[in-house]
């Protein structure tokens, strides 16, 4: 009995921990698909020259502020947490840091900027150039034990990256 009681407090934190840190990981994989998701369509709306009739998977016409929204209804989609903003503080010329929840920038395919004209890098994607997203969302960690665990807070950050060569 007195084992026990030495042992169960423990488990039980073990077990929280783990379903806590299993959540975390779900958030994470769901952010990477809709960061790619996302980069994927930007990429396939690209360029001044984009078809008029061209779709988002959401069935929204293809402009940068639709994929923007696109995107944010899809950061507010995910079960637990906040969608933040990736620090822009490394990001150049060829990125548009204005928008609330991401980071869009474009590159040649040799990895060269690509000069954005105003806060549109969809028009600055020509065919073969590379479109890169980036999202940041702040998961719940639901329990303080578990935050102190990461470093404090009761949030902890995740960030995912994805590029897509553009089409058009």
């Amino acid at each position: 009995m007195v084992e026990f009681a030495v042992v169960a407090p423990i488990g039980f934190l073990l077990l929280v921990g783990i379903a806590i840190l299993a959540l975390v990981e779900m958030d994470s994989v769901q952010l990477s698909n809709l960061t790619r998701d996302a980069a994927r369509a930007g990429a396939i709306c690209g360029s001044s020259q984009r078809a008029s009739g061209g779709l988002l998977p959401d069935g929204s016409t293809c402009t940068y502020a639709h994929l923007q929204t696109y995107l944010s209804n899809r950061l507010r989609g995910l079960p637990s947490g906040s969608a933040g903003k990736p620090a822009t503080g490394s990001f150049g010329s060829n990125c548009d840091t204005t928008a609330t929840n991401a980071v869009v920038c474009v590159w040649t395919a040799s990895h060269a900027m690509v000069s954005i004209s105003g806060s549109n890098p969809l028009d600055a994607c020509a065919r073969g150039d590379v479109l890169e997203v980036v999202t940041q969302f702040n998961a719940q960690l639901y329990v303080p034990v578990v935050g102190r665990f990461f470093g404090g807070g009761s949030t902890k950050s995740l960030q995912a990256d994805a590029t897509a060569t553009c089409e058009q």
